[in-house]
């Protein structure tokens, strides 16, 4: 790519402007700097002008126009930036949608006052959500209804409600953020008594732990080693299903790796005492084989 540039003659050093025109010459821009002054951004970094610079170069300014079109989008839809925002803390979207879209939304709701229905159904609601069920809210609800506050009752209700809903549907992205948060404080925890308990171990039911061994096991278990996942993970995803099954064993005999350990040990002696003892008659029966040919051989002289 080719720019034009000016450029002062002079006529030796040091000599001022002669008053002739200013030249014009071509200069060679570089293909990365044109795709910058192409779509206007500043975007920090080296890129080399070769394929894999401009290809790195296109990779972040594609980034930087998803970004701008997310946040036009948000601007527009607040309720997509909520949305998003809900799901990335690891809520629930079915609830994200029950909350903001609710099957009754009080704030489209029109109090009659010649509704006794609605009214009943609405202080009946409030005493819900208020804690009240069963007799008890059947006994409220008919007092209410016998001492003529029927339309007050439900004007306040109805009042009530509409905060509590709209209540719900602000701070659901932050409460959310907020259980995420101690979820992540009670991970953090568990795997710090994790990590003490292995420091503080010499041996685990009965199996040895040596103290090499410590620090890998901790990172076997905690260092995402492929796609966040950990080694720990990779192998669980191997397992066939007899490992499986023998992981159930153990935790079927509550880790009692000794009493397995023994029994075992007591079979293989079990086999190597019947091989002993068959071993033993087959050797037997050889010598009477030999002994009895022996004397065979002495009869005959």
């Amino acid at each position: 790519m080719k720019i034009k540039a000016k450029r002062q003659r002079k006529t030796g050093e040091g000599s001022e402007d002669d008053g002739e025109p200013e030249e014009e010459e071509e200069v060679e821009e570089s293909v990365v700097d044109g795709i910058k002054k192409m779509f206007g951004y500043e975007i920090e970094g080296e890129f080399e002008d070769n394929e894999e610079g401009i290809a790195h170069l296109t990779r972040e300014v594609a980034t930087r126009m998803a970004e701008e079109y997310i946040d036009e989008r948000f601007k527009e839809h607040p309720i997509m930036q909520n949305f998003f925002e809900y799901v990335s803390e690891g809520g629930d979207p079915s609830t994200f949608i029950n909350t903001q879209f609710p099957e009754t939304d009080y704030e489209s709701v029109e109090f009659d006052e010649d509704n006794v229905e609605l009214q009943e159904r609405l202080v009946k609601e409030e005493l819900v959500a208020s804690g009240y069920s069963g007799e008890e809210l059947k006994a409220e609800l008919e007092d209410i209804k016998n001492g003529g506050i029927l339309e007050s009752k439900a004007r306040r209700a109805l009042s009530r409600l509409k905060a509590k809903q709209q209540s719900e549907k602000d701070s659901l992205v932050e409460k959310q953020r907020e259980t995420r948060q101690q979820e992540e404080e009670q991970q953090r925890e568990a795997w710090n008594q994790v990590k003490d308990t292995i420091k503080k171990k010499n041996e685990l039911k009965g199996m040895k732990l040596p103290e090499s061994d410590k620090n890998p096991f901790f990172d076997f278990m905690t260092k995402p080693v492929k796609e966040g996942k950990t080694a720990r993970d990779l192998k669980l995803e191997k397992l066939e299903l007899e490992d499986t099954l023998a992981v159930d064993y153990l935790l079927f005999k509550d880790f009692k790796l000794a009493d397995l350990v023994e029994r075992k040990a007591k079979d293989l002696n079990a086999k190597s005492l019947k091989d002993r003892l068959r071993q033993a008659k087959l050797d037997k029966r050889g010598d009477t084989r030999k002994t009895g040919s022996a004397d065979e051989e002495l009869g005959t002289l």
